[in-house]
C-alpha cells in the first residue's frame, strides 16, 4: 500500500515540477513581458469550456476586459501564460506591432493547437503557415491596401 503512494506522491511531483519548469521558462523566453496568467491557455478547448472567471480568461477576455487589461499591464503587448496547459500567447492592441507581424512573410510558426479554434470557418491566412500562408496573404491582401480605407467625399 505504501508503494502505491509514493509512485502517486512521485508522479504528483514531477507534473508539478514540469509545470513550474514550463511557466518559468515560457516567462524567461517572453522577456518577463507582463500579462494574462491563468490555469490554461485562454484560445483552447478548455479554456473555451471553463467560465470566465480570475483563473480563466476565457474565450472573449479581449471584449470583456478590454478596457484594462492592457492599461493595467501598462503596455500595448501582453503575454497569456498557462499555469497547467497550453502554449504561451502574447497579444497587442498596438497597429504598429501588427502590421510588423503581418508583414513578415510568414516567419511566425504557427502550432497547430493554437490555431485550431480558426479552422472552424476553413483554412485561412491565420491558421496557415509556409507556402499556404504565402498563398492565403497572396489572395487577400488586395482587401488590406491603405487605398481600400480611403474616404470618398
Amino acid at each position: 500500500m505504501l508503494d502505491k503512494f509514493s509512485v502517486a506522491v512521485a508522479l504528483v511531483a514531477t507534473f508539478v515540477a514540469s509545470r513550474f519548469f514550463n511557466y518559468f521558462k515560457a516567462k524567461r523566453d517572453l522577456g518577463h513581458l507582463p500579462g494574462l496568467r491563468s490555469l490554461v491557455t485562454p484560445i483552447s478547448p478548455f479554456g473555451a469550456a471553463i467560465p470566465t472567471c480570475w483563473l480563466n480568461p476565457g474565450l472573449n477576455w479581449q471584449w470583456h476586459w478590454r478596457q484594462q487589461v492592457y492599461s493595467r499591464a501598462g503596455t500595448e503587448t501582453i503575454s497569456a501564460l498557462p499555469y497547467l496547459f497550453g502554449q504561451p500567447t502574447v497579444y497587442t492592441s498596438s497597429l504598429e506591432v501588427a502590421r510588423q507581424v503581418v508583414s513578415i512573410k510568414g516567419q511566425f510558426f504557427k502550432e497547430y493547437s493554437t490555431v485550431l479554434i480558426t479552422l472552424v470557418w476553413g483554412p485561412n491566412v491565420f491558421a496557415a503557415n509556409g507556402d499556404d500562408w504565402k498563398r492565403h496573404r497572396r489572395i487577400i491582401a488586395p482587401a488590406f491596401c491603405p487605398a481600400t480605407y480611403v474616404a470618398t467625399a
